[in-house]
C-alpha cells in the first residue's frame, strides 16, 4: 500500500496545523522515504528512542486501519487506501471527503496525543 500524492499532502497539512512539522527537517541525522519517495529526515528529541516520524506514523496508521476495514486483500492493494476507501463507499451515503478525512484527521490527531506524550511537542495551555 501507498498513500497517493493528494492524500500525503492533505496527510502533510493535516500533520502541520497541528504543529508536527518541526519533527520532519531535511538534513538531519536520521532519513526516511515518504510515501513520495522523496527523502526526509527525522528529528527526534528522544534519547536512545527510535526515531519518530509524524508523516510515516499517520500512513502507518492509516495502512492499518485499510487492513482492518478490507482484511488481507488489502495487503496486495496497488491503490492508495484513502483512494480505494471513497472508491468503496461512493454507493454509500457518506459523502466521499468526509470518509478519507476523517481517516487522516483521525490519525493525525492520534499521533499529535502521542508526540505530547512524548514531550515531542507541547501540551495547550
Amino acid at each position: 500500500m501507498k498513500i497517493c500524492t493528494p492524500h500525503t499532502n492533505w496527510i502533510i497539512e493535516a500533520l502541520d496545523m497541528r504543529g508536527l512539522m518541526d519533527l520532519i527537517r531535511k538534513k538531519e541525522t536520521s532519513a526516511i522515504l515518504d510515501g513520495m519517495g522523496r527523502e526526509v529526515q527525522v528529528v527526534d528529541k528522544r534519547r536512545g528512542a527510535e526515531p519518530f516520524c509524524p508523516l510515516a506514523a499517520v500512513s502507518t496508521l492509516i495502512c492499518g486501519q485499510a487492513l482492518e476495514s478490507a482484511g488481507p486483500s488489502a495487503l496486495v492493494m496497488e491503490h492508495c487506501p484513502l483512494c480505494e476507501l471513497v472508491r468503496r463507499s461512493e454507493t454509500k451515503p457518506t459523502s466521499r471527503a468526509t470518509l478519507d478525512a476523517e481517516w487522516i484527521h483521525g490519525a493525525a490527531d492520534d499521533v499529535q496525543a502521542f508526540a505530547m506524550d512524548e514531550n515531542l511537542i507541547p501540551k495547550p495551555s
